[in-house]
């Protein structure tokens, strides 16, 4: 399945050939948190695992002084996904598997 990723007013898109699908800043860092913990990790053992800054993916790094949504670098999602040996698909199902995501809901 061949998928795209850009930013769009505060959201990302997910492009696919089954439409389009947003999500949130919340929903990214919920799909971090849920897969770490599917690696047996937390965020910081995720983060020290991939060589990462084990502070790279704290809950006080989210949001700006001012308030501005902090979102994760591709760079930092690659490295997640290259130390656990998955592809972005299988990081993509944790953004979907949120049972607040409106999509889930159809």
């Amino acid at each position: 399945m061949k998928i795209s990723l850009f930013l769009q007013h505060n959201s990302i898109v997910l492009k696919n050939i089954m439409g389009e699908k947003y999500m949130t800043h919340d929903q990214i860092w919920l799909a971090i948190e849920k897969f770490a913990c599917e690696h047996g990790m937390s965020c910081s053992g995720l983060a020290r695992s991939s060589g990462l800054d084990p502070t790279t993916f704290n809950k006080s790094k989210r949001w700006s002084k001012f308030g501005q949504p902090r979102w994760p670098s591709t760079g930092s999602i690659a490295k997640i996904l290259s130390s656990t040996g998955q592809k972005i698909d299988d990081f993509v199902k944790y953004i979907h598997d949120d049972p607040n995501n409106p999509d889930n809901q159809k």
